[in-house]
């Protein structure tokens, strides 16, 4: 409605962003893991439908990183005031994941250097070590940070869980990474062992691209650049014979 009524685009189409994501992959068929910004959300795809009643979200993102680790800076530093940028860039740039739980336990008990960080205005700022790696755990060791909510493994596994057992060993095969929080180093290989973990005898393998914060994006454009695509077109036309409903099909 928004977009034909207000801006008076000639036609549209709606796409579903996981789905985009599987496509910048080169697939049509596994399950697409993304944390972005404020959302963490498991899709499996079935040759290129997504199944929906499997599909698991949590209000819960690289904002809520973010924040905790300018609680962290702000407790160890009370004389500076962080910017919200500034903390993006420090966690962006120079957190890391864990490579296990014992790893982390080790990084938080050792008495290992400070972390040193210099500000825009010169200023350097130091502060625990082990703060780069508490970071990233929140999404994998939730409990210790008091959040009631499932590690990002532990969605990937309810999601698979959730299917047809036909199609269980496909999306296993292609579980596929997505958004800016996941581009932690360490990362993907973290994401391996914990659902080896949690389902030994299955196969895993994670699709990592290192464009993964935009992939979304490059799957949009790769499937607007199909000579099919225009007969997926939403046209004006369309929409004011039939109403908001002519979209309700798409992505």
């Amino acid at each position: 409605e928004i977009m034909f009524e207000k801006f008076g685009v000639p036609m549209m189409y709606v796409a579903n962003q996981s789905v985009m994501a599987l496509y910048a992959s080169g697939r049509t068929t596994g399950i697409v893991s993304s944390c972005g910004h404020g959302v963490t959300c498991n899709v499996p795809i079935y040759e290129g439908y997504a199944q929906f009643h499997a599909v698991n979200r949590i209000d819960f993102g690289g904002i809520d990183l973010t924040s905790h680790l300018a609680q962290l800076l702000n407790h160890s530093d009370r004389a500076s005031s962080f910017d919200m940028e500034i903390v993006q860039d420090l966690k962006d740039n120079h957190c890391q994941t864990a490579i296990d739980a014992s790893d982390f336990s080790y990084q938080c008990e050792e008495p290992i250097p400070s972390w040193r960080y210099a500000l825009p205005d010169g200023k350097i700022v130091e502060t625990h070590r082990h703060h780069k790696y508490r970071i990233p755990e929140m999404l994998f060791q939730p409990h210790l940070f008091n959040l009631n909510i499932p590690s990002f493994p532990q969605g990937i596994f309810n999601s698979v869980m959730s299917c047809d057992i036909d199609i269980r060993r496909d999306l296993w095969a292609n579980v596929v990474l997505s958004g800016g929080s996941t581009l932690f180093p360490n990362f993907p290989d973290r994401i391996s062992l914990e659902l080896k973990k949690m389902s030994p005898q299955r196969s895993c393998r994670i699709v990592a691209s290192p464009e993964r914060k935009y992939t979304s994006w490059i799957g949009g454009s790769i499937l607007g650049s199909l000579s099919s695509f225009q007969q997926m077109w939403t046209t004006v036309q369309e929409y004011t014979e039939r109403g908001f409903s002519v979209v309700q099909g798409q992505g």
